[in-house]
């Protein structure tokens, strides 16, 4: 499933390509209705490392991105260095405790699942608060 509609013209994710790394289908149906909702057009879901980073690859013009720490046998952190590499700035999500994210991804937003659709939204829309490094 790709959610590629765009959501109203305002919100505070207006415009903005938003691509979305989770491996639940519940919990990502909420983010894109939540993300969409905000006027973010959204890319994926997806819900692998290979997925996303071939996402990255093909879609220009990112503007942001969701990632779920811990996917079905792998972590996102792959995901993570090559949207850095290209100054693309993300947010982690994760039901575990904050520990999990490794020191040189801890100066990227965590919100704790379930995601709140409020915190995310924000943190997505403040660029100098969630772009990494």
């Amino acid at each position: 499933m790709t959610g590629q509609a765009g959501g109203p013209a305002g919100g505070l994710l207006a415009g903005r390509l938003i691509l979305l790394v989770e491996d639940d289908r519940l919990a990502a149906l909420d983010l894109v209705q939540a993300l969409e909702a905000e006027g973010a057009r959204v890319v994926g879901p997806v819900a692998s490392v290979r997925q996303a980073l071939d996402l990255i690859e093909a879609t220009p013009g990112l503007d942001g991105a969701v990632l779920d720490v811990e996917l079905v046998d792998e972590l996102s952190f792959p995901v993570a260095d090559r949207l850095r590499d290209r100054g693309i700035p993300f947010v982690f999500e994760t039901g575990y405790d904050e520990h999990i994210i490794p020191e040189p991804y801890r100066d990227a937003p965590l919100i704790a699942k379930p995601a709140q659709a409020k915190l995310m939204t924000q943190a997505l829309a403040d660029p100098v608060r969630c772009r990494p490094g």
